[in-house]
């Protein structure tokens, strides 16, 4: 993949023809408006997966295109790619002139993402719109003067002084935009504009757009919202099933039933103004949001499609956590069960009882050799009963050997001991401390291995139900622990998505250590401030659903022990001995 500048020549129209008109800031007569971006055999993913492939898209000057797909289809990841956030697994990026990188930085690209708090990186709001002239090294006169032109267009000037993290969440929409706007950006990338906004501010959010767009500046958005995309977009890029299903005008993506079932989206009802009569050329965001407030079946300004309501009434469509919300009620899941490894068919809370049990007898036994033939009952046990196969062992316990190697070496070269057996440079190995190293490094291997056991064959949900059920747990306790280990591996992600946007707001380029320390404060910060977001939406959502104590409660599942647990229990502690015992008769007979 590469990343190369546009030459300002005229490309071949979008697919799907030019129903549009003369753009803003286009061309008009003379040929097609400037190619801002254009993107050639491009292959976008993460983590090793390709999200789609073979994309062909061309960004123009003028136009407002709108990006749908259901989650998961890749529209954000277009939206990296398209701004030089990601680059493409394959294929080729080119950005116009227009938008070429400055000192070091990625291309003049305004992004504005979901989350506008992942952007915010000073203390005040007046400092977070004046950011970027400051970095351009304008003078401060001149900062001042389009800082405060920006935070009077957006309503923000009385909050000139107030932390970002403060605000609502429509005043932090609009800082986040704003802050994308003090440098002149021909193309502006928002993810999801409207998410979390109720209708009034929505509405007041996308007529400032507008205003952005009669004003020459190209706009690529994401959105959920087909009513919204309707009324504003020039051009529709649909993306589904790995690929680009769709690229053209608005009417003939929102209109045709086959495409939408094709990218797995449902038909919106009018809004009073029909795609059709929204003119791009005169009024680049529809008449109709010229309104207070956008009508809609369900009371805002639109609802996305796939949590609208069956026709004709019923519940909600089934989906991976079931018809009703909840992961193990769905009947795929369900019938699921019976075909996993008969492991993972054990309680898991008695199932943690018992290997608790495991370990305390592998404390007490002190012979290396009877905790080596220990160690392979975890081992078998996966192998035959949990769908552990060999290189999954290896792959899981590697760790635990080299902390376990460690651990040995280090009591056998330093520990106390009389009877040497070895020495390698000035390390003197001897069979006590040997002895004792091994002692300590097995005994960490079978702490590993029936670790690594529960892991692999036990449900996190069926473990939090269970330590419910049987054990009495607070559901509060045993929910919000679930919610931490849901949200743990998340903080990755979340940690990529802050520097992608510091990277947008120009701040990606500190080198040195205060460079990094300054860096590890703001990111410190933001994932600080959102994990107690977090923390927040989950104990109102235990609070709102009575997990407070206050009330017996019902379970969609039950989580019974009986045979199988009690089976499992004595087979483990049965086999832990014997295989103590045969160890500890190996070695006494190979010292004999």
């Amino acid at each position: 993949s590469s990343t190369a500048p546009v030459s300002p020549a005229p490309a071949t129209p979008v697919p799907g023809g030019d129903k549009r008109g003369t753009q803003a800031g286009g061309a008009g007569a003379r040929g097609a408006p400037e190619p801002l971006v254009e993107l050639r055999g491009i292959a976008a993913g993460y983590d090793g997966r390709i999200v789609w492939r073979d994309v062909d898209v061309t960004v123009r000057r003028g136009e407002w295109i709108a990006v749908l797909g259901v989650n998961g289809s890749g529209k954000t990841t277009f939206l990296h790619v398209l701004s030089g956030l990601r680059p493409p697994v394959a294929g080729t990026v080119r950005h116009a002139p227009a938008l070429a990188a400055r000192h070091g930085r990625l291309p003049a690209v305004g992004f504005v993402f979901q989350n506008p708090e992942h952007q915010f990186v000073t203390d005040t709001v007046y400092d977070e719109v004046a950011l970027a002239t400051r970095l351009e090294g304008l003078p401060e006169a001149e900062v001042r003067r389009r800082t405060q032109d920006l935070l009077r267009q957006f309503g923000l000037e009385a909050l000139s002084g107030a932390h970002p993290y403060t605000l609502s969440q429509g005043q932090k929409r609009r800082l986040s935009v704003a802050s994308m706007l003090t440098v002149p950006r021909p193309l502006l990338i928002l993810d999801e504009p409207t998410f979390g906004q109720d209708a009034r501010t929505a509405v007041a959010l996308v007529q400032r757009l507008a205003g952005l767009h009669r004003q020459g500046v190209t706009i690529v958005m994401t959105t959920h919202d087909l009513e919204l995309a309707a009324a504003t977009a020039t051009r529709v890029l649909v993306f589904g099933q790995g690929r680009l299903l769709y690229d053209g005008d608005p009417e003939g993506f929102l209109r045709d039933p086959a495409r939408l079932a094709e990218a797995g989206l449902a038909p919106i009802a009018p809004m009073g103004v029909a795609p059709s009569t929204v003119a791009p050329a005169a009024t680049p965001a529809a008449t109709a949001l010229t309104a207070p407030e956008v009508p809609s079946r369900e009371g805002g300004l639109a609802v996305s499609p796939g949590n609208r309501p069956p026709a004709g009434g019923g519940p909600p469509r089934d989906h991976a956590y079931g018809a009703y919300g909840h992961r193990g009620s769905s009947p795929r899941r369900a019938a699921s069960r019976s075909s996993r490894p008969p492991l993972a068919r054990v309680n898991p809370a008695w199932k943690l009882v018992i290997h608790l049990g495991a370990l305390a007898a592998v404390v007490a036994v002190g012979d290396p050799a009877a905790l080596t033939a220990m160690l392979a009952v975890p081992v078998l046990l996966g192998w035959v009963l949990g769908g552990i196969g060999p290189l999954a062992w290896i792959r899981g316990l590697a760790p635990f050997l080299l902390i376990a190697a460690t651990s040995a070496w280090t009591l056998a070269a330093y520990g106390a001991g009389e009877t040497v057996v070895a020495r390698i440079g000035w390390y003197q190995i001897t069979a006590e401390g040997l002895a004792r190293g091994l002692e300590v490094g097995l005994r960490m291997l079978n702490f590993g291995a029936f670790g690594l056991l529960f892991a692999r064959t036990a449900d996190v949900v069926e473990l939090v139900l269970s330590l419910i059920q049987q054990f009495r747990v607070s559901p509060r306790w045993a929910y919000g622990a679930l919610a931490a280990l849901r949200f743990m591996p998340l903080l990755r992600d979340e940690l990529a998505r802050i520097q992608m946007a510091y990277g947008v707001r120009g701040l990606s380029r500190l080198r040195g250590p205060r460079g990094r320390w300054e860096a590890f404060k703001r990111y410190s910060m933001a994932l600080l401030v959102h994990a107690v977001r977090q923390a927040e939406r989950v104990a109102v959502a235990l609070q709102a659903r009575g997990f407070d104590g206050s009330h017996d409660r019902t379970y969609y599942r039950r989580m019974e022990a009986g045979w199988r647990e009690a089976a499992y229990g004595a087979g483990v502690l049965s086999l832990l001995l014997l295989a103590g015992w045969f160890g500890w008769w190996l070695a006494a007979s190979w010292a004999r």
